[in-house]
């Protein structure tokens, strides 16, 4: 897991989880894979907003870069 967001409400979630919400803010269809079930469920638990900051450091990311965010 890691922490993102330099804003004073920071929240902790899978790097999976914060690629999978960056997706969603991008305004990209996602469809996880995974046959773990906490893998699953946690594929499931987007209930959160990124902030500016961190949506445009992501997309700073080379496809590289996002892949090691996941290896992370």
């Amino acid at each position: 897991d890691i922490t993102y967001s330099k804003s004073e409400k920071q929240v902790s979630k899978s790097s999976a989880q914060i690629l999978l919400r960056w997706s969603l803010q991008q305004g990209y269809s996602i469809i996880p894979k995974s046959l773990d079930t906490d893998h699953i469920r946690q594929n499931r638990q987007l209930d959160f907003t990124m902030a500016d900051a961190d949506i445009i450091e992501i997309n700073g990311l080379s496809s590289e870069g996002k892949e090691n965010l996941l290896r992370a």
